[in-house]
C-alpha cells in the first residue's frame, strides 16, 4: 500500500507547485440541457419585451438632467 496518496509536487524556481490532475468528464443529459436552454430563452424574451419600450423611450426622448 502507498502511504502518501497526495498529488506529487514539482519544485520550480524555489516554489513548490502542485501537479495538475485530470478531471473526469461528467455525463450530460441532452434532453435536460435542451429544456433548460429553452426556458432561459423564454425568460430572456419576456425580459426583453418588458424592457424594450422603456429603452426606446429613453433613447428617443433623451435623458433629462436632474
Amino acid at each position: 500500500m502507498r502511504e502518501n496518496r497526495a498529488v506529487p509536487t514539482q519544485q520550480i524556481g524555489g516554489k513548490m507547485k502542485r501537479k495538475k490532475t485530470k478531471r473526469k468528464q461528467q455525463g450530460c443529459d441532452v434532453a435536460k440541457v435542451t429544456d433548460t436552454v429553452e426556458q432561459a430563452v423564454s425568460t430572456a424574451k419576456k425580459v426583453y419585451r418588458a424592457v424594450e419600450p422603456i429603452v426606446k423611450a429613453i433613447l428617443t426622448n433623451g435623458r433629462k438632467a436632474k
